[in-house]
């Protein structure tokens, strides 16, 4: 394996223009085990796009890996006679320079490429591609990566990221391309010959007031203390904006984290799942007092949020966030009568169920799906052409997506921020917070609790040792799981339900107990969702001891 990175590694030598490409080149050609890693394959090009670290190599986010992308897809859409591309990209290193680059690419091969001038969420890229009416999108992120990673995600027409279907067959036109000696359009030229066109900061506009409609009700939000941070992200201005909108008076920023940077400098990991990356938030909060923290990634598509709860700042997770917002609006809807005949949310199969008992207590039908939110995009879309979209509630996934509204096909943070303020102003007017809200569904249907472990497998080693891991759990016969009987197991790849097929474990143990198993779409780990069921001290004694078996497995 070695040698074919080498001599790939010497074909770069020989063929790069670019002087800190290259110059990083140099800096490995005695490190055989760094050659190894970056040249060992072609960096994956999945439904998810591409996603990895940035740098020289072939299995690296780099400029030839954006050019070969961006050429291989514009191959695609010419053969499928697609004209028009929107662009977007958040505040990572290099985004703006890939997407302008990407553009010229499209250009070059006779695609008009729609471009934002400045770095918007991810959300608003899924609304340009439909109101444009674009044939696809791309969105220049790595979503809530550290800083040394950057992606390219991938939209169809509908606004929702690729299928697998689609994913595989540009996956087949990016095998076939080479990665030097592609070149674009020159940009002003391009731009004067309208090639490539600046989109129009109406459509941010109409964007937003969209947001303002996802409001259960009108009541102002002036009551509210709210501490927002963008984590130097592209929620910057739209989310505040939204905020503002409502009344929210009493709105601080986090100083260190308030403008886009892509260097993340205060939040190495600028994830809102992650408790550090709210460190200096929360400190404002305190300084003011504040009813709830508000904080969304770099690409602004996940929410995050700390709420003040009898003197202390409490993290809710997303499994819980998706079942307030979902029991919240289930019950608002009811009581104004605006509660459709026959309700609809969905959620992945990763996510709490929870769910099922809110669900069955409003008549509402919840859906299953795949880990993805282009999977809960799709349903909207399906429901959109039987001309049944006001069915539509809420969907959700654990991992801090959500999505209210129909406007877009993604997960949306702009608008979720908005409601996670109103539904925090609620409950403050009944005396009660987030916490006592979500305490009060426990009360009603039993106290599920959630746990999501990440095991990373880096490099070429990295990656036969995940295989294994997956192979072992695949075809080994567990009969219990920490003194838990295993009801059953449930593989995904097998097709499930009419689902589309997916490598994906799910072992449901007694007492409505479970442990998922799967590998991430976008990073180099295994994820382990686990989940259980009893009362709050006993679930959290649960979860240590299921962390603790499968830390053993390793």
């Amino acid at each position: 394996m070695i040698t074919k990175a080498r001599e790939e590694y010497q074909r770069w030598l020989d063929n790069v223009h670019d002087p800190d490409i290259y110059m990083e080149l140099l800096s490995i050609q005695h490190n055989d085990a760094e050659i190894l890693d970056r040249f060992y394959k072609y960096i994956d090009f999945g439904t998810a796009g591409l996603r990895g670290k940035m740098g020289a190599g072939t299995n690296l986010m780099n400029i030839y890996i954006i050019r070969r992308t961006s050429l291989a897809i514009a191959k695609y859409m010419k053969d499928r006679d697609m004209k028009t591309i929107a662009i977007s990209y958040d505040s990572r290193k290099n985004s703006r320079y890939f997407a302008l680059e990407a553009s010229k690419i499209f250009a070059k091969q006779g695609i008009i490429a729609y471009i934002f001038k400045e770095i918007m969420p991810t959300p608003v890229l899924s609304y340009a591609v439909r109101r444009l009416r674009c044939d696809m999108g791309i969105m220049v992120t790595a979503s809530h990566n550290p800083s040394i990673y950057n992606g390219y995600k991938v939209y169809g027409n509908d606004g929702c990221q690729v299928t697998s279907q689609a994913a595989n067959d540009i996956k087949e036109y990016v095998d076939k391309e080479g990665l030097f000696g592609i070149r674009g359009e020159h940009f002003e030229e391009a731009l004067a010959e309208g090639k490539i066109r600046w989109i129009r900061h109406e459509i941010v506009d109409l964007f937003m007031e969209h947001v303002s409609h996802v409001r259960t009700n009108r009541r102002s939000l002036k009551r509210l203390t709210v501490v927002y941070t963008p984590l130097n992200g592209a929620g910057w201005k739209l989310v505040p904006r939204a905020l503002e909108n409502a009344g929210v008076c009493d709105l601080y920023s986090v100083p260190n984290q308030d403008y886009p940077d892509g260097n993340f400098a205060t939040c190495p990991k600028p994830n809102p799942e992650v408790r550090e990356a709210l460190q200096e938030g929360l400190l404002v909060c305190k300084e003011y007092d504040a009813d709830i923290l508000i904080a969304t990634d770099p690409d602004c598509d996940r929410v995050g949020t700390a709420v003040k709860h009898n003197g202390e700042y409490v993290l809710i997770t997303g499994n819980e966030m998706g079942c307030l917002l979902l029991n919240y609006l289930l019950e608002q809807k009811k009581q104004d009568d605006s509660l459709p005949n026959h309700p609809i949310a969905v959620k992945t199969i990763v996510t709490s169920g929870l769910t099922c008992k809110i669900a069955e207590k409003y008549g509402v039908e919840l859906m299953n799906v795949l880990t993805g939110f282009k999977y809960i995009g799709s349903i909207i879309t399906d429901l959109e052409k039987e001309w049944r979209r006001s069915e539509y509630i809420f969907g959700f996934e654990e991992s801090y997506g959500y999505l209210a509204g129909t406007f877009v096909r993604d997960k949306e943070a702009v608008s979720t921020s908005l409601l996670i303020a109103e539904m925090t102003e609620y409950y403050k007017t009944l005396n009660k917070t987030l916490v006592d809200a979500l305490n009060d569904l426990y009360d009603e249907f039993g106290c599920y609790k959630h746990r999501m472990l990440d095991f990373y497998f880096e490099g070429a080693e990295g990656e036969e040792k995940m295989q294994k891991l997956l192979h072992h759990f695949r075809n080994h016969n567990f009969k219990e799981i920490i003194g838990y009987e295993v009801v059953n197991k449930v593989d995904y790849l097998e097709g499930v339900n009419g689902l589309p097929k997916a490598d994906v474990l799910e072992f449901n143990l007694e007492g409505g107990n479970q442990l998922i198993i799967r590998p991430s779409g976008t990073e180099p780990k295994i994820k382990v969702y686990l989940t259980a069921v009893g009362n709050e001290k006993e679930a959290e004694r649960l979860l240590d001891r299921f962390t603790n078996w499968f830390n053993a497995k390793l």
